[in-house]
């Protein structure tokens, strides 16, 4: 990378950006070694980056894959019922948007590359 530190997310000098409601995993619990740096301000954990005022709902929890946590197959990276993250994204009312096999999104949707299936645990979803 040419001696340029890494970062989760980085938006440099006076450029703007908008964050909302991602998901910052880990499984060794290290997101970035840098953390995520916005307009001169560096942030180290998931609490600090959304204390920042263009920030605030992004999320960090296990998101409970049905292919385990280190899911082999595409497939394997869909959420499992009790997932946290299940419609808990933010709806961008910009029309027909599908998932990644071509799943009409709910309204909110899922956060993640695959839709949820009907029958998910609402006491499960974080809310915001």
């Amino acid at each position: 990378n040419g001696g340029v530190p890494a970062y989760a997310a980085y938006v440099p000098g006076s450029n703007a950006a908008t964050f909302d409601a991602n998901e910052w995993y880990s499984t060794n619990g290290t997101i970035s070694t840098n953390g995520w740096k916005y307009q001169g301000n560096t942030y180290t954990t998931v609490a600090t980056w959304n204390a920042d005022s263009v920030v605030g709902t992004d999320l960090s929890v296990v998101p409970i894959f049905t292919g385990n946590q280190s899911p082999t197959s595409f497939t394997g990276y869909k959420l499992n019922a009790t997932s946290a993250l299940r419609r808990v994204g933010v709806d961008l009312n910009i029309g027909n948007v599908q998932d990644y096999s071509n799943r009409a999104f709910h309204h909110p949707p899922t956060i993640g590359a695959y839709e949820a299936a009907s029958g998910d645990v609402a006491a499960n979803r974080i809310a915001r």
